[in-house]
């Protein structure tokens, strides 16, 4: 049993010898997979998007303080307009916020399926849990090293 562990941390992803297929299981991901392929599709983008930490500070503003405008966001994280507004437009274009004028000014808020989406990710921003999952993150690859 010990060998198998050392194998594991050198090389856990190349260890792996498979002495029994399931094709139960190999059949239903198949299938998940090919059901759901436009919409993991989508959601990666999305993600890869709101990664940006430019970005993921605007729609966490966004959602916690509600609809903004460029001007506010601009101040809120200091940087140019410009750049405001390219990292708006992005956003805008992977759908995870929409725009919308209130007399001469344009504001952005998330969007349904942004707020679906990101709420799990936001919610666990508070200090306690950020930090749990730290240390959680530092426990874990300490062991697999």
């Amino acid at each position: 049993m010990k060998r198998l562990t050392n194998n594991i941390k050198k090389s856990y992803w190349t260890a792996c010898r498979r002495e029994y297929r399931d094709p139960e299981k190999i059949s239903r991901g198949v299938k998940i997979l090919s059901s759901e392929q436009n919409n993991i599709e989508f959601i990666s983008q999305a993600l890869n998007e709101a990664s940006a930490l430019t970005r993921f500070k605007i729609l966490y503003l966004i959602y916690r303080i509600g609809d903004l405008c460029a001007c506010d966001i601009q101040e809120l994280i200091d940087i140019s307009l410009p750049a405001v507004s390219q990292h708006l437009t992005k956003l805008r274009e992977q759908g995870l916020i929409e725009s919308y004028r209130r007399k001469r000014t344009i504001y952005v808020r998330l969007s349904p399926l942004a707020k679906d989406i990101l709420t799990p990710i936001f919610s666990i921003l508070k200090a306690s849990q950020v930090s749990d999952l730290r240390s959680t993150f530092v426990n874990e690859t300490s062991k697999s090293l």
